[in-house]
Parts: C-alpha cells; structure tokens; sequence
C-alpha cells in the first residue's frame, strides 16, 4: 500500500507538535511550573540578622527543641509546610506539664514510647512562627540532618521569626 505525500506529511507534522508540546513541558517543570521550592528562613527579629536559609519543600517537616524554663524538662515542636508554603503545627511532645505548653489537666492525653505526653494539634497553619529563646532554653530547630542553633551564648533573650520563603519572598499570606 503506497501512502501520499500528503498523509506523510500529516504524521510527520503531528510527531513535531507531539515532541515540541513534550519539550514545553519540561522547560514548564524547570522553569518551576512544578512543585513549588521554599526556604525556611530563620532571623533575629531585631536587625533583621539571618541566621539559617534551609530549603524545604511542601510536606517537609522541622521540629524545634528546647528546654522548658519552669520544669527544665524537654520539649519538642513538630510542624509541616503546606503546599501554599505556610507553616502547619502538628505535634508537641513533652515530659513535664508547664506554662505554655499545648495540654489542658483533665483531658485526654497520649503518650509515646518514651513517656512523653503527645499533644496533637488541630490549628490553622500560619505564616511564621515567633520565639524568644535564650541560652536557658537552648532552642534548637531541626530540618532532616541539620541543626540550628537558635539562641546566642551569654543569657540574653532574643526574638526569632521562622518563615517559609519563595523566590526571595514571603510564601504565605500577606500580613
């Protein structure tokens, strides 16, 4: 069976549409078409000092450490980044029940392997989270194997802000 010119032609134009459509859809995924990269930014609210830029993307998770001041016992922070790249809580475990802590006497509780009690929360996520740390508390945020440091050495307090960037700007909503 002898094909025409013209239906060669015809599949040979529907192969270059197929090929280039393919080939928009790579540059599309590289240019970031696709998943959506964030950074976690960690910074001294005062000055605006930057101590920690840590890439994440959606459905990461970071903790943060620290000791509690009233019943110096450990306490751990879990929380993941949503895919609009705002920062979602979702366990709080500790030993000790203390000021501030997520947990009501009375109700409910969970506890781990370890003893911990396991608060799981149920709030919205947010755009940033604030925390005074200190040398007393020894916070320290945690994303897979790196760890940060969070407070100075020498006792004084300070106040940090972690947020989730994009492309050199806030991810989450406007404030």
């Amino acid at each position: 069976m002898k094909r025409s010119r013209r239906s060669t032609a015809w599949r040979v134009s529907i192969a270059r549409r197929v090929l280039l459509a393919a080939a928009l859809g790579v540059l599309l995924v590289s240019a970031g078409g696709g998943e959506r990269r964030y950074s976690l930014h960690v910074t001294r609210t005062r000055g605006d000092e930057l101590i920690a830029e840590l890439p994440i993307s959606a459905g990461d998770e970071f903790s943060l450490h620290y000791t509690h001041s009233v019943s110096n016992t450990p306490v751990s922070g879990e929380f993941r980044i949503t895919t609009d790249g705002r920062i979602e809580p979702t366990v709080t475990r500790f030993v000790s029940f203390g000021p501030g802590l997520p947990w009501t006497p009375g109700t409910d509780h969970q506890t781990d392997a370890d003893g911990r009690i396991v608060y799981t929360h149920f709030e919205d996520p947010r755009d940033e989270l604030l925390l005074w740390v200190s040398e007393l508390t020894a916070e320290t945020l945690v994303l897979g194997e790196t760890a940060v440091q969070l407070y100075r050495p020498g006792g004084a307090f300070d106040r940090i802000a972690v947020r989730v960037e994009t492309r050199g700007r806030a991810a989450g909503r406007p404030r």
